[in-house]
């Protein structure tokens, strides 16, 4: 028998044994009780599969990529809301219940309101980058969403790496369904991050942009263009005051990792 009440909470994973417990201890002590934990692993070699086990049954092994194993996750989920998680991040403890209680006023689809924790000087960077992009729906993206909703847009593109969540989130966009977004955080463990280690992910992220490109001309062309993240900033000017060297910082990684990821882009795009 259906349980009409249950969400699903899908969470892939790759050697995440550093935050997956503190992601599922946050799940487990939600407010609203009845939730499903799926988390889908790519072959893991730490102990994800471990503590994953300690939380839930359903650990399963599957996928090359996120998109993949956020799709199989989807797909197998039992819940009639699926909300879709990484395994840094930790949910407020009425972040679930505030998603049941907006999917019941009849929205389809909603954004978590997302924001970065962290210690190091460039975790304080990302801190303060989020507090730009909240709002921002050129950049952010839905994370929970109706089941059925779900599956009559085919879930995530297996074929993407590059933004397949903006993807999700636009094609639920263009189809016309009602989002909203909550109140409750979302927390993104930013961990003991370094500048190169950013820069190195938006590399590595670029190399398979082509294919996000190719399926979404415009917003790959708002996204892609680095003076639409320097005009967010500078509207954000105030923050020169009272956090001069965090925002110094975030001027500088973002132009390395777009001249980065840049060049990786036209680098793809020609052999490909």
């Amino acid at each position: 028998m259906n349980n009409p009440n249950l969400i699903s909470v899908i969470i892939p994973t790759k050697n995440s044994e550093k935050f997956l417990e503190a992601c599922l201890k946050s799940i487990k002590n939600q407010t609203y009780k009845n939730i499903e934990i799926i988390v889908v692993d790519n072959n893991s070699t730490d102990k994800t599969n471990d503590i994953a086990r300690k939380y839930t049954n359903l650990v399963f092994t599957k996928g090359r990529e996120r998109s993949e194993q956020r799709k199989f996750g989807g797909d197998i989920a039992k819940g009639r809301i699926l909300i879709h998680i990484d395994s840094d991040m930790i949910l407020e403890k009425n972040l679930v219940k505030e998603v049941n209680a907006l999917i019941e006023k009849g929205f389809d689809a909603l954004v978590l309101t997302e924001r970065s924790i962290g210690n190091t000087f460039w975790a304080r960077c990302k801190i303060l980058e989020k507090k730009f992009y909240e709002g921002n729906i050129n950049i952010e993206s839905i994370r929970a969403i109706k089941k059925n909703i779900y599956k009559k847009i085919g879930g995530h593109d297996k074929n993407l790496v590059f933004s397949e969540d903006k993807d999700l989130d636009l094609r639920v966009r263009n189809a016309g369904y009602k989002i909203s977004r909550t109140k409750a955080y979302v927390l993104h463990d930013e961990g003991d991050v370094g500048f190169f280690d950013l820069v190195k992910k938006k590399m590595l992220y670029s190399n398979t942009s082509h294919t996000y490109a190719n399926k979404h001309p415009n917003a790959f062309k708002w996204q892609s263009n680095i003076f639409n993240r320097y005009l967010i900033i500078f509207k954000n000017y105030r923050f020169i005051f009272s956090q001069p060297l965090e925002y110094i910082g975030l001027l500088l990684l973002k132009t390395f990792e777009f001249s980065a990821g840049g060049m990786i882009y036209i680098k793809s795009k020609l052999l490909n």
